[in-house]
C-alpha cells in the first residue's frame, strides 16, 4: 500500500531546509534566497558565484501550502549563472526528487547534502561557451565535467 502524501506549510518547508550554526549557537538556513517559479515557492544556496543550489518546494504561492497529492514532487536543481547574470538549469541533483510522504524533512536535507557534495569542489572556472555535467561511468562516478559548446573541447572541473 502506497503512503499517503503529506500537507505542509511554507513555514514547515523552511524548518526543513538544512542549516548552519553560528559560534553564538543560534543555526540560520544555508538557502538565503527566496522566490516564486511557476507559481511555486524556490529556495536557493549559491555556493559560488556562478553555482547555486535550487529547491523547488511544491508549495504554492497562492496557499502557502504543498500542492495536492498527484502534483509536483520537491525537486533539486543545480543552476549556473551566464555572464548576462541570469541563472540557468544545469543539472538535477542525484536522485533528485523526494516525495512527500512521511520522512520527506529528512531525505531532503539528505539529498541536498548530496549534491552539495558532488558540486562543492567546483570553481567558478568554467564560462558561457561549456556546458557542465556530472559523470555516470563507474571510474568517474559524480565528478563535474565541463564541454565546450563549439570544439568539443573535454575537461574535468572536479
Amino acid at each position: 500500500m502506497a503512503k499517503e502524501v503529506e500537507s505542509f506549510t511554507l513555514s514547515q518547508f523552511r524548518e526543513a531546509l538544512p542549516k548552519k550554526t553560528r559560534p553564538d549557537g543560534t543555526t540560520y538556513s544555508v538557502f538565503e534566497d527566496e522566490f516564486v517559479k511557476s507559481g511555486e515557492w524556490c529556495f536557493a544556496y549559491a555556493f559560488t558565484a556562478k553555482l547555486r543550489i535550487v529547491v523547488r518546494s511544491s508549495v504554492s504561492s497562492i496557499s502557502g501550502v504543498s500542492n495536492a497529492s498527484g502534483k509536483d514532487s520537491i525537486r533539486i536543481i543545480v543552476e549556473r549563472r551566464k555572464s548576462c547574470g541570469n541563472w540557468y538549469a544545469i543539472a538535477k541533483g542525484p536522485d533528485s526528487l523526494t516525495q512527500r510522504t512521511p520522512g520527506w524533512e529528512k531525505r531532503l536535507r539528505e539529498k541536498v547534502t548530496d549534491v552539495y557534495a558532488i558540486w562543492r569542489r567546483v570553481t567558478d572556472d568554467f564560462d558561457d561557451e561549456e556546458n557542465l555535467r556530472v559523470s555516470k561511468k563507474p571510474h568517474s562516478f559524480n565528478r563535474v565535467f565541463a564541454v565546450h559548446r563549439k570544439t568539443n573541447a573535454f575537461r574535468w572541473l572536479s
